[in-house]
C-alpha cells in the first residue's frame, strides 16, 4: 500500500510533504523512514544535513558519533583498534551518512566525539556522562585526550573527504577546548609558500592529491562551502593546523558567500595573509566581517581594498 502511495506522489510533493514534518511541532522523520525507500530516500538528507547541533542531548551525540565512526575505513577502524579504543560497531553501515554532512560546527564535533570516548572508556561507571566528565583525575584526562588525538583525525578527514555536500564549517576556541583541528592528511596540505617580496600567498598547483587513492576519488572536496566562520578568542593559542585549513580553503573554495572571522592570538598574526587569499579567490561573497586584534589594521585594510568585495558593507 505504502509503495503505491508513494509512485502516486510526485517527487517534489513528496520532498514538501517531509520538509512539512521536519518543521511541525513534533517532527519525527524517522517515522518517515519506515514507509518505503523513496521516502527513505527523502529523509536522510534531512536527517543528516546538520547533525552537530548544540540543542542535542549529550546521550544522542554518542550515538551520533558510533554511527559515524562505524563509517571509517577499514584502515582507519584497525588503527583505531591497535590503539585501544573499541569499537562498538566495526560493521560498516550501507548508507554513507557523511555524504548528507552539509554543515560542521567543529566545537560540537569535538564534544560529541570526547563524550563518546568518556562513554566508551568509563563505561562501568553508573552516573551520567557529564557526571563521569566532572570527577576525571588528572591522568584519566591525560589519557582521554590521548586517545582523543587519534579518533579526531579519522573522522575529521572522513568529513572533508566523503561531504561533497558541505556548505558551512565554523570553528570556536576560548583555550579551554578545540585548541586546534587535527592534522590533515598529507594529500590535503598544499604546498603554499607565503612571499615576502610581494605580500602575496603563492598556491602551488601542484597539491599534494596524487599521493591518495582517495583523493583521486574526491576532486570535489570543500568546494561548495558558502559559510566559513572562525573564531579564536584566546590569545596564547598556537593553531597551525587551522593555518594550514585556510590554505586549502584558499586552493579549493571560490563559492563562499559569508566569511566570519575572529583571531585574538599573539600567534600566528600572518593569519591575515590566508584570510586575504581566500577572500581574493571567491567569486559570490556577500558578507565578510572580521574581528581582530594583533594584527596590523593596515593588513587587515588590503583585505577590503580587494576587488571582489568592494560593495561589501564590513564589520571590523
Amino acid at each position: 500500500m505504502s509503495s503505491i502511495f508513494s509512485r502516486n506522489i510526485p517527487p517534489e510533493c513528496l520532498k514538501n510533504i517531509i520538509e512539512f514534518v521536519k518543521e511541525g511541532p513534533n517532527p519525527n522523520l524517522y517515522s518517515c523512514m519506515l514507509v518505503n525507500r523513496e521516502w527513505m530516500k527523502n529523509c536522510l538528507p534531512l536527517l543528516w544535513n546538520r547533525p552537530f547541533d548544540i540543542s542535542i542531548p549529550v546521550q544522542n551525540g554518542t550515538k551520533l558519533m558510533n554511527t559515524y565512526i562505524s563509517c571509517l575505513d577499514e584502515i582507519q577502524k584497525q588503527y583505531l583498534i591497535d590503539n585501544d579504543i573499541y569499537l562498538r560497531q566495526n560493521r560498516t553501515p550501507q548508507i554513507n551518512y557523511p555524504a548528507y554532512l552539509r554543515e560542521l560546527d567543529y566545537e560540537i564535533f569535538e564534544k560529541y566525539t570526547r563524550f563518546w570516548l568518556i562513554e566508551n572508556i568509563y563505561s562501568d561507571r553508573a552516573s551520567d556522562l557529564d557526571t563521569i566528565a566532572e570527577s576525571l583525575e588528572s591522568t584519566e584526562i591525560e589519557y582521554t585526550n590521548n586517545q582523543l588525538k587519534k579518533l579526531l583525525p579519522c573522522l575529521f578527514s572522513m568529513f572533508i573527504e566523503k561531504s561533497n555536500n558541505l556548505t558551512h564549517f565554523s570553528f570556536y576556541s576560548d583555550g579551554e577546548m578545540c585548541l586546534d583541528i587535527p592534522e590533515l592528511p598529507t594529500w590535503m596540505v598544499s604546498t603554499a609558500t607565503y612571499s615576502t617580496t610581494n605580500n602575496s600567498l603563492i598556491v602551488s598547483s601542484s597539491h599534494v592529491l596524487r599521493t591518495s587513492p582517495a583523493a583521486s576519488k574526491n576532486s570535489n572536496f570543500l568546494k561548495n562551502l558558502t559559510t566559513f566562520k572562525c573564531e579564536v578568542n584566546d590569545s596564547e593559542l598556537h593553531l597551525p593546523n587551522l593555518i594550514t585549513f585556510m590554505e586549502i580553503l584558499s586552493l579549493r573554495c571560490k563559492m563562499l558567500q559569508t566569511i566570519i572571522f575572529t583571531w585574538r592570538s599573539l600567534y600566528d598574526t600572518n593569519v591575515h595573509n590566508y584570510l586575504r587569499e581566500i577572500v581574493r579567490q571567491q567569486q559570490q561573497l556577500r558578507v565578510i566581517r572580521v574581528n581582530y586584534s594583533n594584527i596590523n589594521i593596515s593588513r587587515v585594510d588590503e583585505i577590503f581594498q580587494l576587488e571582489n568585495i568592494k560593495i561589501l558593507n564590513t564589520d571590523n
